[in-house]
């Protein structure tokens, strides 16, 4: 199996030139699946695995928001989930966003603010 994390957000605009995955026709969307399965990713969902609770803490819930902005503006090279992670365990050296205290995700948040700026 190659990469794990395939890029979906390239895949999708590589093969439909859409971004989201929202404003695909169905054949669209069953070529990029069809694309990424041939790029090594597997759907994880009928094991169980791919769904996480959304947090119930709102420093984290901040964090993932603005994360996806990011993502949804091209920032990240992984999709945003896995970006913040990656971004999380760089200023903190925690591999989990959920595992920060307060004290800990507010220098996350405001690094992740600046670029929130400058990606605009």
């Amino acid at each position: 199996m190659r990469n794990a994390f395939v890029e979906t957000d390239n895949v999708k605009r590589f093969l439909t030139g859409k971004a989201s995955s929202t404003n695909m026709t169905g054949e669209e969307r069953e070529a990029v699946l069809s694309e990424m399965r041939r790029l090594g990713w597997q759907d994880t969902s009928a094991k169980g695995g791919a769904w996480r609770a959304r947090s119930n803490k709102p420093y984290v819930r901040m964090m993932f928001a603005i994360a996806r902005s990011i993502g949804e503006q091209g920032y990240w090279r992984h999709g945003y989930k896995k970006s913040l992670q990656l971004f999380v365990k760089e200023k903190t050296g925690i591999d989990n966003p959920e595992w920060l205290t307060s004290d800990q995700a507010a220098p996350v948040i405001q690094a992740l603010k600046q670029i929130e700026r400058r990606a605009k």
